[in-house]
């Protein structure tokens, strides 16, 4: 008989993206007409290809640790989550910890600027119910859009924090191997450490681009902190514009195998990230009356287009 111990992470997701200003709620529909997926389904659904999810069962599988089903639940961006919504998710994975754990750690794929017509902070209040289900022991790592806003309560109740280096975003899968990994290497012992420093600094999304300009270097300077074994990971959040809510900021995530590297490096990424608080305001955007205007007076044998 066999005395290997198998090692259990479940995977989960629920992404939405909220705009505290558009009235019309996302209901239980905004996520089915994406696909509902729970247990072994989550696992194998052809959907995940080149998503976070697939980039945490690759990882998992490569580091000989047992994938389990959780529920997958993604929305199109909109207005604030039906708290119902959110209470589902919640259930659901209340009864598969209940019925399928214990678990050596929990993977989860969130937005980070998920708000519902209750709460202001619902990947907060997500981590914050896993932690009590599942015990202080249990791993929970998260991936995150670029653009989330990282809370106090989704740091206090979570192992790691990764965010997307990417705007436009092509980095889907490897953000969920990153999450995957951070929770491997704590699973076998070594010691890391997370810091995050929070800045005053909010920009337009459309100046976030990370694929030229001043944001492109500082990912790169990351990047090679990371290559230089300096740090282990880090993220720059910069929070989306649309949300309404008391506790809001960008912020730099840094994990380290020791606290003062990972506050030293977090503290240097953000104090250039706020330096850069003009620059990353991009051009001037638009009013609707502006660009009808524009259109009206256009000599060019070219369209006008209105992006919202």
């Amino acid at each position: 008989m066999s005395n290997t111990i198998v090692r259990r992470m479940l995977v989960c997701e629920f992404l939405q993206e909220s705009n505290s200003f558009n009235p019309v709620l996302c209901g239980y529909d905004c996520f089915s007409s994406r696909g509902i997926f729970e247990g072994e389904e989550l696992l194998h659904s052809n959907k995940m290809a080149g998503e976070t999810i697939e980039g945490i069962l690759q990882t998992l599988k490569i580091r000989g640790v047992c994938s389990r089903g959780g529920i997958y639940m993604r929305s199109k961006s909109g207005g604030p989550v039906k708290q119902e919504v959110v209470d589902v998710f919640l259930q659901k994975i209340s009864t598969i910890i209940k019925t399928d754990g214990p678990y050596d750690g929990i993977i989860l794929s969130l937005h980070g600027a998920t708000i519902s017509e209750t709460s202001m902070d619902v990947c907060g209040d997500i981590l914050q119910s896993i932690r009590e289900w599942v015990g202080p022991e249990t791993i929970i790592s998260v991936s995150c859009d670029l653009h989330a806003n990282v809370t106090n309560k989704m740091v206090v109740h979570s192992d790691f924090i990764c965010g997307y280096q990417t705007y436009p975003h092509l980095d889907h899968f490897s953000v969920g191997c990153r999450a995957a990994s951070l929770a491997c290497d704590k699973l076998e012992g070594r010691h890391l450490v997370n810091t995050r420093v929070t800045i005053p600094v909010m920009a337009p999304a459309h100046a976030n681009i990370t694929t030229q300009g001043s944001l492109n270097t500082l990912m790169g300077e990351g990047h090679d902190l990371v290559a230089a074994g300096k740090i282990v990971d880090f993220s720059i959040f910069q929070v989306q514009p649309w949300l309404d809510v008391p506790e809001i900021a960008s912020c730099v995530v840094v994990t380290a195998e020791n606290p003062e590297t990972s506050i030293e490096f977090a503290q240097k990424l953000s104090h250039k990230l706020f330096q850069l608080r003009f620059e990353i305001q991009g051009n001037k955007l638009s009013s609707i009356a502006e660009v009808i205007n524009i259109a009206h007076h256009n000599k060019e044998d070219k369209p006008v287009i209105l992006i919202d």
